[in-house]
């Protein structure tokens, strides 16, 4: 961007922004995104006061004023009485920021009545919405009825082909062409992420035994019971710590069940969740970070296991594709249950030579998207274009 010109302001909407972490990877997108951008944009973050599922405002923060957050980068801390009518659509009228990067389809205050507004010509900015991950028809066979019904109002309404709408990957674009048509307008353009560290092999690693790590929340989405099953069965001394929020409490009680029926050599403890800023540190004490997820928009826990240089057992329902060509972990289908603990095993009986390969190869893949050319040019042209 030429520095003579006026920067331009986005503001980003997204329900959850640091120091929150319970949400996962879109708080981790937002943060990337404002730090990415700053210096060539003025950034205004509108979100919460609190993290997801939490009754009490974040501590040591002050509610419903502007705080600086960075060089470039202010914070809006919403309590739930300024999240809603006159007092909300005066944050957004005062700001009058150049565009809205909206983060998520379904949350009432940072999307759905920004997008309200904008059908009602009551907002000049222009939009940008990243759905992040929520048309996956995975996640959209939960609330189903609701869902569909206010899509279908946004296709109708005519707002869907007036803003521009942000994939960070081909999958996702395909998902919003099949909600909204093929006619909407879709910029893939990959997540900001941090690049990785060098490669520093902390942990040795030993035939017949294996320590594994799993960051996400405990849902049927990231199909947590599926994976202690897949431990169950191992044949060799394993360990499986999970890391996320508990957020649906019966699915959880179906994990417990099968956890107290494992084996001895199988060991499986829930950690409780873990701050962001930790998460890279903490993967780094394990030898494998797993995910059978029935489908991720991105997927930064994954992205952060790989720039450790942890291998990854995932699914094949997220960008991170044809990882074993790569020595960077595995892909597989979730219908094929018997191929996850066969690999199971087989990284429990690697020894440090061939695990230092492999470790070797995942952190190389994360380098490799780091570094990779031409997307940030792609998020100054994504925030210069006018909507239509």
């Amino acid at each position: 961007m030429d520095t003579h010109q006026q920067k331009r302001s986005i503001m980003v909407l997204s329900d959850w922004f640091a120091p929150g972490f319970r949400a996962g990877g879109p708080i981790t997108s937002c943060v990337n995104f404002a730090h990415t951008m700053q210096d060539d944009f003025h950034i205004k973050v509108l979100t919460s006061d609190r993290d997801l599922n939490d009754t009490e405002p974040y501590p040591n923060i002050t509610t419903d004023c502007w705080l600086r957050f960075d060089r470039g980068i202010s914070v809006y801390y919403c309590s739930p009485t300024q999240r809603c009518g006159q007092s909300f659509r005066g944050l957004l009228d005062k700001s009058q920021p150049d565009f809205l990067y909206l983060n998520g389809m379904f949350s009432t205050s940072f999307t759905i009545f920004p997008l309200w507004q904008y059908f009602r010509n009551k907002l000049n900015a222009n939009i940008v919405l990243a759905p992040r991950g929520m048309l996956r028809p995975s996640a959209l066979r939960f609330k189903p009825i609701k869902k569909y019904a206010y899509l279908k109002l946004l296709r109708l309404s005519g707002v869907a082909d007036r803003i521009q709408f942000h994939a960070t990957h081909e999958q996702e674009r395909d998902d919003i062409h099949r909600v909204f048509g093929s006619k909407v307008q879709v910029e893939v353009i990959p997540n900001c992420v941090r690049p990785p560290q060098p490669l520093t092999n902390s942990i040795q690693k030993e035939a017949g035994a294996l320590k594994a790590i799993t960051v996400g929340r405990i849902h049927p989405i990231k199909n947590t019971k599926m994976l202690i099953s897949v431990f169950r069965r191992a044949t060799h001394s394993v360990q499986l710590d999970l890391y996320g929020p508990i957020e649906d409490c019966s699915y959880w009680n179906e994990c417990q069940r099968i956890i107290d029926g494992l084996p001895e050599h199988v060991q499986v403890r829930y950690c409780g969740s873990l701050p962001a800023d930790a998460v890279r540190s903490t993967i780094e004490r394990y030898h494998l970070f797993v995910l059978p997820t029935t489908g991720e928009n991105f997927g930064h826990a994954i992205y952060e296991a790989l720039a450790s240089g942890k291998p990854v057992l995932i699914s094949d329902q997220t960008p991170w594709r044809d990882l074993t060509s790569q020595k960077a972990g595995w892909d597989l289908p979730l219908n094929d249950e018997k191929r996850f603990v066969r690999v199971l095993n087989e990284c429990a009986m690697m020894q440090q030579q061939q695990y230092r390969s492999w470790s070797a190869g995942a952190w190389k893949l994360a380098q490799s998207f780091a570094l990779k050319d031409g997307y940030y040019q792609k998020y100054l042209q994504m925030f210069t274009r006018e909507s239509q």
